[in-house]
């Protein structure tokens, strides 16, 4: 006995209405090289064709389906039921093809999407080497919210199928439910990318033509990546929310230990964000004065500080001084003067030291005792703050792999 395909029965059923492939491709609104693969039995149509090609033909889902006219309803194997009309094995079978069909066409979509927001990420790196790391910002964005948008677009246009009469609606529940958890990861995946490889420049580069070492941004990265990972947290437990909402899973006590457990990392990491937020908020204060992990060298007199800075290039080292001889005579170097709020001359003297960075004056009417920071001093306070640097950068990456085990190590149990 010859099998009877649906690709078969659309190819009879087309010729009996006298339509031609590109006739019927033109109420299709699809290609005729489409509707000759469908005949073929190359592929099938989309779900979102089903309800279409029945009415245009006078023929039900299930008949559709199974590839040939039921004569009578009860001489059928019936599986279900959807608004009064039974569906066969055959036709439960073919259905199960045509959504895994729909769903993988949607997983390419979304390797698209996340194709492009790499791409993103991917220009905004070179630029960024290039010293253009604000246009890197600006057209990773673009790039980025593109993505997004064709995320958007892609996962209306899929879940609509999702509402096809031709499906039962455990099935069609099931396919929506599909649709939207995978959604939700791509887009997850997108805004931790836009917040760890985006985000962090604007912060480091105000103006064009300027690049950032990637090396500064560790510490912006982690803590972009530790805010991201709360909020796709949060929003895990609002989708299990709505999923139960709109009935597309069951209220099961493995989802309720489960959505209690994403509730309960969140809001460890909510806790750890809190305490870094603040720790940096008191660090930064502390920071901004002036040169604060670093004593100097204080002055009780004016002599010794006139020495001290026309001694050529003089290093300050435990109490003594290593002179470095300069070339070139008193002419070469300016003159500087401290003079008081009354504009009496304190001291002068010339400025042969060229290692001071920066002079700290009491606030008394002279001025003493007064604190010079040379390069040597301000190299070491910037190793104390690129070290605290690291350790909040240790401590948010910890924080971020301990919730990641503490997730895993709690749903086996």
């Amino acid at each position: 006995m010859e099998k009877k395909t649906m690709g078969q029965f659309i190819a009879a059923l087309r010729k009996a209405s006298g339509l031609t492939q590109k006739e019927l491709a033109e109420k299709l609104n699809v290609s005729d090289k489409a509707v000759s693969r469908w005949e073929r039995d190359e592929c099938a149509p989309d779900l979102s064709l089903i309800p279409v090609i029945t009415d245009l033909f006078g023929v039900t889902a299930d008949e559709l389906l199974r590839g040939e006219r039921r004569p009578k309803i009860a001489d059928t194997e019936v599986n279900g039921d959807v608004n009064g009309q039974p569906f066969s094995a055959k036709s439960q079978k073919q259905l199960q093809y045509m959504i895994k069909k729909s769903l993988m066409q949607y997983r390419i979509q979304c390797l698209i999407v996340s194709g492009i927001a790499v791409t993103g990420i991917i220009v905004t790196m070179i630029l960024n080497a290039l010293c253009e790391a604000l246009i890197g910002f600006f057209v990773g964005l673009v790039l980025m919210v593109i993505a997004a948008i064709y995320l958007i677009a892609v996962t209306i246009l899929t879940s609509f199928q999702g509402h096809d009469e031709a499906l039962e609606e455990k099935t069609a529940k099931n396919y929506q439910k599909s649709v939207i958890c995978t959604a939700y990861w791509v887009f997850s995946a997108i805004l931790m990318g836009f917040s760890v490889f985006l985000l962090p420049l604007p912060n480091h580069v105000d103006v064009p033509h300027i690049g950032c070492d990637w090396s500064t941004l560790c510490n912006d990265m982690a803590g972009y990546a530790l805010i991201t990972a709360f909020l796709c947290l949060v929003g895990r437990a609002i989708l299990q929310a709505v999923l139960i909402k709109h009935h597309l899973t069951a209220p099961s006590p493995s989802l309720r230990r489960n959505r209690a457990l994403i509730i309960k990392t969140a809001g460890i990491l909510a806790g750890v964000i809190a305490v870094i937020v603040l720790a940096n908020a008191v660090f930064a204060a502390y920071a901004a004065s002036e040169l604060p992990f670093v004593k100097g060298t204080t002055f009780e007199n004016y002599a010794d500080f006139k020495t001290y800075m026309e001694l050529p290039r003089n290093h300050w080292d435990g109490g003594y001084y290593s002179t470095i001889v300069a070339s070139g005579s008193d002419q070469d170097y300016d003159i500087q003067e401290i003079r008081n709020d009354k504009g009496e001359l304190l001291v002068s003297y010339s400025d042969k030291n060229g290692t001071v960075t920066r002079i700290v004056f009491s606030d008394t009417e002279n001025y003493l005792p007064l604190t010079v920071y040379t390069d040597r001093d301000a190299k070491a306070n910037r190793h104390i703050i690129e070290l605290v640097s690291s350790v909040s950068f240790v401590v948010i990456v910890g924080a971020i792999i301990g919730a990641i085990l503490f997730y895993i190590k709690k749903r086996q149990k």
